[in-house]
């Protein structure tokens, strides 16, 4: 840890902690294509493909990680799939979880086939949509879901110091909304 004083005319100002080693952020994606991630609403530098270097974090403060689509990618891999497994997965049931919470391509707690329907409709070019993109830690079980009423929420993530692991990484996935496969 490295203490720094802020003395201005000989007058202590406020004291900070920060982390001395750098500090990461890496994501399980293979390919980080279609997103930026900001802290606090700063943009990441991506250092290393997929390993984007966090500002100095002071310790005992909350920051807030949040994915952000960059343009890029246009529909982030969603496509005609995504349907057909939504389909699949509304009729004969989901394969796990995570098929739940990203199915809800409406963002409006339950998977049905309004989502469905706007999903084709970007995917044919007729509406447009904000892709949304939500951040967990990668060790992160998501719970049983009902798709009728779901009840899970990872729109952000919070972290501090303690969530890096010992060699100053943090390591999170991204999860599009609408990407079920």
């Amino acid at each position: 840890m490295k203490n720094i004083l802020l003395i201005i005319s000989g007058v202590l100002l406020s004291t900070m902690v920060f982390a001395q080693s750098p500090n990461f952020i890496t994501t399980v994606d293979t390919t980080c294509n279609g997103f930026d991630l900001t802290v606090d609403g700063t943009v990441l530098l991506e250092s290393n493909p997929c390993t984007f270097d966090t500002p100095q974090v002071v310790d005992g403060s909350t920051y807030t990680l949040e994915a952000v689509d960059n343009g890029t990618d246009g529909l982030l891999n969603i496509s005609t799939l995504d349907l057909v497994t939504i389909q699949a997965g509304l009729y004969i049931g989901f394969d796990n979880p995570l098929q739940v919470y990203k199915a809800d391509f409406d963002q409006d707690g339950a998977v049905s086939t309004y989502d469905m329907v706007a999903m084709r409709s970007v995917i044919l070019g007729i509406t447009t949509y904000d892709p949304v993109l939500h951040v967990v830690d990668a060790n992160t079980v998501i719970p049983e879901l009902d798709p009728l009423d779901i009840q899970a929420d990872f729109s952000t993530y919070d972290f501090t110091t303690a969530d890096y692991n010992a060699s100053g990484e943090l390591k999170v996935e991204v999860l599009r909304i609408g990407d079920v496969r």
